[in-house]
């Protein structure tokens, strides 16, 4: 016995991609579900099915152009973190390539949606940064009393700051320049 009708996965993609348009022209604030199931094809019932809410739908919309990609495990720490602050990089520059960053952002940034957008690629994002920590200890890398967690907060930053608020790329070279002081002079937690 089937559990229930199949979703349909293009229509789907078509609420993804309207919702994404949606945000691009106003934001998280002007999001219509209304609207969006209007120029989808679909109802709002076949939405809320899908999402039980409009911040989860617009957590959806911004994830569906974010990468996740596999724990990097190149035998040196420091290409490692390179790697995974590049692919940070990547997802970002997805926001900034719209035509109205800000409005990305705020939505990303928002209340109701950053717990949800974490749920789906913040957190799992954040688990490989510290897989790649934890090997860079069992290597011998890093020290074994090393706040990782402070490290993954000061490449997030400074490819955070480039992205949304200096409007900069975030070069593999000023990528390698952070990796390396902060592997040479690692945080540590009795500090």
């Amino acid at each position: 016995m089937q559990a229930g009708r199949p979703r349909n996965t293009d229509v789907t993609d078509r609420v993804i991609q309207e919702a994404a348009s949606q945000i691009l022209a106003g934001g998280y604030a002007a999001l219509s579900v209304e609207d969006i199931a209007m120029a989808a094809g679909t109802s709002r019932t076949a939405i809320y099915r899908r999402w039980s809410n409009k911040a989860d739908l617009a957590a959806a919309a911004i994830a569906s152009v974010a990468e996740v990609e596999e724990l990097p495990e190149t035998g040196s720490l420091r290409d490692d973190l390179a790697q995974y602050v590049m692919q940070n990089a990547r997802n970002q520059s997805q926001a900034n390539a719209a035509a109205a960053p800000a409005l990305v952002w705020a939505t990303i940034l928002d209340p109701e949606v950053l717990p949800r957008y974490m749920e789906q690629i913040g957190n799992a994002r954040r688990q490989i940064g510290r897989q790649i920590i934890a090997m860079g200890i069992e290597r011998g890398e890093l020290p074994e009393d090393v706040d990782g967690d402070l490290i993954l907060d000061a490449l997030a930053g400074f490819v955070l700051f480039r992205s949304a608020v200096a409007h900069k790329s975030t070069s593999v070279r000023d990528v390698e320049r952070v990796i390396f002081a902060l592997c040479e002079n690692p945080p540590r937690l009795t500090e």
